[in-house]
């Protein structure tokens, strides 16, 4: 459904756009102002459609459901949305963003963690082709924190 939306005209577009990268910020901040900036951009995308960003949105939302209202249902169809959204659009900052919460916060909630390596190993080659060094750095973490809940040796992820 949400996933089918039109794309929505430039201004809706930027505001959005400048929600998500507050929200980044935000986060290191003070968590009520990110979850704002995260509720008011889900909203937007909602009532006028969704945009490369939305993904991110969604994601972050997902796991707000999931921690505030304890909504495992909607917590994990609002991660599929995200996911879905993030590679329809294939922009890739937004795909990485996205693919991080995704494959580390909130699927691990509902499929095996080692569903999650295949996420990270993708999302890393996109951050690293796009030159986002810091998104490759953050999902190639990931990978290795992973390989550690599965008791897996880290010379496996070289093999990876």
């Amino acid at each position: 459904m949400l996933a089918q939306d039109p794309p929505m005209n430039l201004a809706k577009h930027q505001l959005i756009k400048l929600l998500t990268s507050l929200s980044l910020a935000a986060k290191e901040i003070s968590q009520n102002l990110f979850d704002l900036l995260i509720v008011k951009a889900v909203n937007l995308s909602v009532q006028y459609g969704n945009l490369p960003e939305s993904a991110y949105a969604y994601a972050a939302y997902s796991i707000m459901v999931a921690a505030v209202f304890e909504d495992d249902r909607s917590s994990e169809e609002f991660g599929e949305l995200a996911f879905s959204l993030s590679k329809k659009f294939n922009h890739p900052v937004s795909q990485c963003l996205t693919y991080n919460l995704y494959a580390n916060s909130i699927s691990i909630w509902f499929k095996p963690i080692s569903f999650a390596n295949s996420i990270n190993s993708h999302g890393y080659e996109i951050a690293r082709k796009a030159g986002e060094l810091g998104l490759a750095r953050d999902l190639l973490m990931n990978q290795c924190v992973n390989y550690f809940y599965q008791g897996k040796f880290l010379a496996h992820l070289m093999a990876d």
